[in-house]
């Protein structure tokens, strides 16, 4: 499977977003007090975005615990998956009692009540997430080697149970004998057993109208040299600790230090200062806000950010695909390639076979979770998707911003 960036409106590249959890209730986010909504696109469907119940305790205890999982206890921490049916949380571990002190510590973090009482299985996993990246970095390096034979890795699944990794291939059968062949696989700390190799598509990158500053997130944005249409969308504004600001979008929508951006309505935005690969991520320097572009007629702003996990829905707002909230994360940890050749870390969405997530122009949008206590929360950055279908791919890929932050040294505009 090929993962397609998701990066212009005319460009094969496919980047995506994500959806937001259990949504009910309607009600219409607004503008700052006193500034009219600002109006973007014209003759296209749009609708307010209906919000996350405020009060989800296993949603809140899970989001706890995996915090404190992923960036305290990564030697042992391998994922979870949230339950809404059963009302509980799965850890999962490779030592017990370690897990048992996430627990503890998750838990007594929670403001609500309910979520202090969450049942909370811990399950003793195989390797950790820490084991599994290391291994899956492995294997993007033997897999450079075996292109030359006709075998292309498009991404792999960091299993969230801790069972080891899915790998998807152009050729399962012949990837798996190549593995077995590789020294530098049989040295790693997740043993060729635990290597699974399934049939996989690409994966293509992705890339709203004429916004002016300080710059949204969900706008689009292209190359300051080109005159039609866009290219991609913008994500979220960040500051750095100098106090200058950016806005934040997909790395592969404009890939060297310097390149000047415009708006849809081509007035200049600024030039991209900053670059992460891993997570597909970039900032261009400009007068940049808090807000976002929810769909094309509503704007909200950013309260906080957060990972996210195996069950929750999310929704994402790139440019092309306006809103879409109908998807839930697949697989919490992924690694891919996309088509321009380089490795990216972050998550899986999907809705169904026949649905549409995200398409070209999506690229760098803002994936989010919206609350009806009118808490809006960012998850991350459209980053590629595969599995091609009628409007779209059904499919989405997206890096998460706890990691964008922290590998760019800047703070979420709130």
């Amino acid at each position: 499977m090929q993962y397609r960036r998701l990066k212009s409106a005319t460009a094969a590249l496919v980047v995506i977003g994500l959806v937001s959890t259990a949504l009910i209730g309607s009600s219409a986010a607004s503008a700052a007090p006193g500034e009219p909504a600002k109006r973007i696109g014209e003759g296209r469907t749009s609708k307010a975005p209906r919000r996350l119940p405020a009060a989800d305790p296993v949603t809140a205890a899970a989001k706890s615990i995996g915090k404190i999982g992923r960036e305290r206890y990564a030697e042992t921490f391998a994922g979870l998956k949230i339950d809404h049916e059963g009302g509980r949380v799965l850890l999962y571990a490779t030592d017990e009692k370690l897990a048992a002190r996430m627990v503890q510590e998750g838990l007594a973090r929670v403001s609500d009540p309910a979520a202090g009482k969450v049942p909370v299985v811990i399950e003793r996993s195989r390797y950790s997430r820490q084991a599994m990246d290391t291994a899956g970095m492995a294997v993007w390096e033997s897999a450079k080697s075996w292109k030359a034979q006709g075998v292309e890795v498009h991404s792999i699944v960091l299993r969230s149970d801790g069972s080891g990794l899915e790998i998807r291939a152009s050729d399962p059968g012949r990837a798996t004998t190549l593995a077995a062949q590789s020294s530098g696989l049989n040295r790693t700390a997740v043993a060729a057993a635990h290597l699974t190799f399934v049939t996989g598509d690409k994966v293509y990158s992705t890339s709203r109208a004429n916004d002016s500053a300080p710059y949204y997130g969900g706008g689009p944005i292209r190359w300051d040299w080109e005159f039609s249409g866009y290219n991609c969308t913008s994500a979220f504004g960040v500051r750095n600790g100098a106090g200058k600001e950016f806005l934040a979008t997909a790395e592969h929508c404009f890939t060297s230090i310097g390149t000047g951006v415009e708006d849809g309505g081509g007035d200049q935005i600024g030039w991209v200062r900053h670059i992460d690969v891993l997570h597909d991520a970039e900032l261009i320097e400009t007068d940049a806000s808090a807000g976002v572009w929810l769909n094309d007629t509503t704007v909200d702003f950013f309260t906080g950010y957060d990972y996210s996990w195996d069950g929750e829905y999310l929704c994402h707002s790139g440019y092309t695909s306006n809103m879409v909230c109908s998807f839930y994360v697949s697989n919490e940890a992924v690694q891919w390639t996309d088509d321009s050749g380089k490795t990216r870390v972050g998550v899986e969405g999907y809705a169904c076979d026949a649905c549409a997530v995200v398409d070209h122009g999506d690229s760098g949008g803002p994936v989010w979770a919206l609350y009806s206590n009118g808490a809006l929360e960012s998850r991350g950055i459209n980053s590629a998707g595969w599995g091609e279908v009628t409007g779209g791919y059904n499919h989405m890929l997206w890096t998460e911003t706890p990691s964008i932050l922290a590998a760019l040294g800047v703070s979420l505009l709130t």
